[in-house]
Parts: structure tokens; C-alpha cells; sequence
């Protein structure tokens, strides 16, 4: 996964958090659902850990932010521009004494 890649907290509550919490953004659906970004994607331990709320169920999705600062309030934005998936090409074969060889 990209380093543009962050964490979009999606929180389910039993009653409204309290309004100071930081960067927390009301759903459209408005029942007690609210979302926020939070760090890069794969940063710490764990969802539940590090951005865990009273009386919230949490999930987490990985969005891309390609400015480097996603913003909560589009959270629908984010959701449809996806994520951003990297990954290293594998050495090429080489050629010893007229074998081939496997890199791996």
C-alpha cells in the first residue's frame, strides 16, 4: 500500500460522542454514524486501538489523499477515489553459464 494511503474511521454510537472530539464528521445518515480521517494507512497497531471511542463500534477503510490531507467532510469523495496499491517488480531472471536461474 501507498504511503498517500490514509485511514477513514467510520464510527456506529449508542449516543452522540462528545463535540470536542477532534475531527469527527456527522454521516449523512445522521443516527449516531460519524467518520474522520486518521493517519496513514497501516500506521499503528490497530483501528481500535488508537481511535477507539465510548460506546462506538468502529471500522476502518483505506482511502487515498493525494494532497496528503484528506478532510472527513468528504468522505464520499474519498470513498470513491479508492486507494492507491504499490508494490516492487521482482528482480528479472539472469542468465549464469547458459541457465537460467530463479532470483527468488
Amino acid at each position: 500500500m501507498s504511503t498517500l494511503n490514509r485511514n477513514l474511521i467510520f464510527y456506529n454510537c449508542t449516543m452522540a460522542p462528545v463535540p470536542a472530539t477532534a475531527g469527527l464528521v456527522e454521516t449523512a445518515c445522521r443516527n449516531n454514524t460519524f467518520v474522520r480521517v486518521g493517519g496513514q494507512y497501516n500506521e499503528t497497531s490497530g483501528v481500535d486501538g488508537s481511535y477507539a471511542l465510548d460506546r462506538c463500534s468502529t471500522t476502518a477503510m483505506t482511502v487515498m489523499s493525494l494532497s496528503g490531507e484528506a478532510h472527513a467532510s468528504n468522505y464520499e469523495r474519498l470513498i470513491g477515489d479508492g486507494f492507491l496499491l504499490t508494490w516492487d517488480q521482482p528482480p528479472l531472471p539472469t542468465f549464469i553459464r547458459g541457465k537460467l536461474t530463479d532470483p527468488s
